[in-house]
Order: structure tokens, then C-alpha cells, then sequence
């Protein structure tokens, strides 16, 4: 796309409930829909947003998110999209001591900053 990408960055809080928070105001806000990165455990049967809607697709793919892989990653910056990433993923949704608001950084040994290096080879705004 001809779109400049732009990539929301940030930590979740408990059980990144957050998300369906910030999915929605990015949304009044903009007409946008933020496209989140998830894990995908989330996407599983029986998770709360393994919530089947619309003939039977689960809730969080109903409102634009995909598994959080480097080519759906790549995909969404290169079509110019909205994406969503919490770089602490899934562990720092699931820890109870997120409410201090600290950030879990990936290890930069395990490609935890490649999704910088990513972003900035499509001039994607990070916020």
C-alpha cells in the first residue's frame, strides 16, 4: 500500500484487557481499526476471546487481529495498516505485578528488537 504504516506500541495490563480499550478508541478516534498482534494461545477454543462470533470466527479475528508472527508483522506494515504489538506479549498480560506499569522488553539476542528494524524499513510512525 501507499499508506504510511503506523505501529502502537505498548505494555498490557492484567490479562491485556487494555487492548479492547485502545482497539476502540483508536477506532472512534480515527475510522482506523488497529490490527492487534496476539498470541496465539489467545486464539484457542475455550479462551475468553476464543469467543465465537459471525458464523463461528473468534472474536479477536472479527475485530482485525492476527497471530503475532514476522510475516502477518511484515504483511500489515507493508500494506500500510494499523498494527498493535506489546513487545512483553503474553507473559506480561498474565503477570499480576502488571499494574506497576513496567515494560517486558524482549532479549535483543532473540530478535526482540527486530520489529524496530522492521518498522523502520517501512517509515512506519511508532507511537
Amino acid at each position: 500500500g501507499g499508506q504510511k504504516p503506523v505501529l502502537l506500541v505498548g505494555n498490557h495490563q492484567l490479562w491485556g484487557l487494555d487492548t479492547a480499550l485502545l482497539v476502540q478508541g483508536v477506532y472512534e478516534g480515527t475510522g482506523t481499526l488497529a490490527r492487534g498482534l496476539a498470541h496465539p494461545f489467545v486464539f484457542q477454543e475455550g479462551m475468553v476471546s476464543g469467543i465465537s462470533l459471525d458464523g463461528g470466527r473468534n472474536a479477536l479475528e472479527v475485530f482485525g487481529a492476527v497471530s503475532v508472527t514476522p510475516k502477518n508483522y511484515y504483511t500489515l506494515l507493508s500494506e500500510g495498516k494499523v498494527a498493535l504489538l506489546y513487545p512483553g506479549g503474553i507473559a506480561e498480560a498474565w503477570d499480576e505485578k502488571a499494574a506497576t506499569y513496567r515494560v517486558v522488553w524482549p532479549d535483543p539476542g532473540v530478535g526482540g528488537s527486530d520489529f524496530v528494524r522492521a518498522a523502520a524499513k517501512f517509515n512506519a510512525t511508532l507511537v
